[in-house]
C-alpha cells in the first residue's frame, strides 16, 4: 500500500509545478504575471444594475428516447448587494423525443405552466444529431435536455434587457455549444448592444487549461499571490474557434475568496471593463460565498428545481396512465438506471 501511494503521491507532484509564463489552450496569447492586474477598492462600489439569469431542471419522466423534464428558468435585479423589486420566473416542461426516421434528431417541445415559457414561440425545435456533434451510442438525450434549459435561459435574457440593466450576467459561458445557442446568443448580443448594455458570464467552474494541461484559473492565482494581489483580473483573450466572439477573463472578485472565476464579456466592451468589476466587486460580498456575485447566488436559488416537484408530477402521470402503460414507461425507464439497483445492494 505505502508504495501505492507513493507512486500517486510522485504523480500528483508532477502535476503541481505550475509555469511562469504560459498559453491558454484554444488562445495564442503569452500569459505571465504582467497580465493579472489589482482591482482597486472601490469603496461602496459601482451604482450600475446588474441583471443575472440562470435556469434549474429536473426529468419527470426520462427513456432513451423521450424525456420529460421540469424547467425553470429566473432573472432579478441587484445594484451592489440590494435586490431591486423586478424579477421574472416561468416554469414549463420540455417534451423531447427523438426521431430515427431519417438522420437521427430530436424534437423538442415546450408546455407552459407558470409564467410566460421563453421557448413559447417555438412550435416545435428539432435538434440534429449531425449538426450538433451528437451521436446515439453515447445518453444524447441529457446532453439535449441541457441544451433545452440553455436555449430558455438565453430567451430569458432577451427579454430581461427590456427592463433596463447596466449589465445582464449570465451562469455560465457565452459559448454557444450548439447551432441554435449560437444563433439566440448572437440576438441577445445585437440587442443589448442597441439597449447599452453589457452581457458577461461567469463559470462557477472552468476546465480552461495551459498549453502544459494545467488548470488556468490555479496559474493566475499562483502568480497573483506572490504579486499580494487579493482582488485581481487577468485577460486570456479572444478565442477565434469560439462563437460568438467574446472577450475570456480570470477575475477573483474578494480578497477573502477561495477560488478565482472565469469571466466572458461580449466583443467589443473593453471600454466598460472597469465598470463592470466595480459592480460585481460591489456586488461579490456574501459572507457563505466571497467573491462569487450575489445576484447570481439569487438567481439559483429561486431557478431550482427541486426533485420533489418533478416527483409529484410524476406521481401523477403514472395514475392517469394504465396499469400496462405503467409497467410499460418503468421498463423504459430501467434501460438509464442499472446503477441504482447496484449502489442500493449491501453485498
Amino acid at each position: 500500500m505505502e508504495e501505492f501511494i507513493d507512486r500517486i503521491i510522485r504523480h500528483i507532484e508532477g502535476s503541481l509545478k505550475l509555469p511562469e509564463v504560459t498559453v491558454a489552450h484554444h488562445f495564442s496569447a503569452k500569459l505571465g504575471a504582467e497580465d493579472i492586474h489589482e482591482i482597486a477598492d472601490q469603496g461602496e462600489g459601482e451604482e450600475a444594475s446588474i441583471s443575472a439569469v440562470d435556469g434549474g431542471m429536473s426529468a419527470i419522466i426520462k427513456t432513451p428516447s423521450t424525456a420529460h423534464v421540469l424547467n425553470r428558468v429566473y432573472c432579478n435585479k441587484f445594484i451592489r448587494m440590494d435586490k431591486l423589486n423586478f424579477t421574472e420566473t416561468a416554469t414549463f416542461a420540455s417534451n423531447i423525443k427523438l426521431d430515427v426516421s431519417g438522420r437521427p434528431s430530436y424534437h423538442v417541445r415546450a408546455e407552459g405552466w407558470q409564467g410566460r415559457c421563453p421557448l413559447e414561440d417555438l412550435e416545435c425545435m428539432r435538434v440534429d444529431a449531425g449538426e450538433d456533434d451528437l451521436t446515439l451510442e453515447r445518453n444524447e438525450i441529457d446532453t439535449v435536455i441541457g441544451m433545452v434549459l440553455r436555449f430558455c435561459e438565453w430567451g430569458l435574457a432577451k427579454r430581461a434587457l427590456g427592463f433596463g440593466v447596466d449589465f445582464l450576467l449570465m451562469d455560465g459561458s457565452l459559448w454557444g455549444m450548439s447551432p441554435y445557442e449560437r444563433s439566440i446568443s448572437k440576438e441577445v448580443f445585437e440587442e443589448a448592444r442597441r439597449a447599452g448594455t453589457v452581457v458577461a458570464g461567469i463559470s462557477k467552474g472552468s476546465t480552461l487549461v495551459t498549453r502544459e494541461g494545467f488548470p488556468l484559473g490555479s496559474f493566475f492565482e499562483r502568480l497573483a499571490r506572490k504579486r499580494g494581489y487579493g482582488r485581481w483580473v487577468a485577460k486570456v483573450g479572444v478565442s477565434e474557434r469560439w462563437t460568438p466572439r467574446c472577450t475570456v477573463y480570470f477575475v477573483k472578485l474578494h480578497e477573502s475568496g477561495d477560488r478565482p472565476f472565469r469571466l466572458d464579456v461580449m466583443e467589443g466592451c473593453e471600454g466598460d471593463l472597469e465598470r463592470l468589476l466595480a459592480a460585481l466587486v460591489g456586488g461579490s460580498k456574501y459572507f457563505a460565498f466571497p467573491g462569487y456575485p450575489y445576484a447570481l447566488i439569487d438567481a439559483h436559488k429561486y431557478a431550482r428545481v427541486r426533485r420533489g416537484e418533478a416527483e409529484q408530477i410524476k406521481y401523477l402521470v403514472l395514475n392517469r396512465l394504465g396499469p400496462e402503460e405503467a409497467e410499460r414507461l418503468t421498463l423504459h425507464e430501467r434501460a438509464l438506471t442499472p446503477h441504482d439497483t447496484l449502489d442500493g445492494m449491501e453485498v
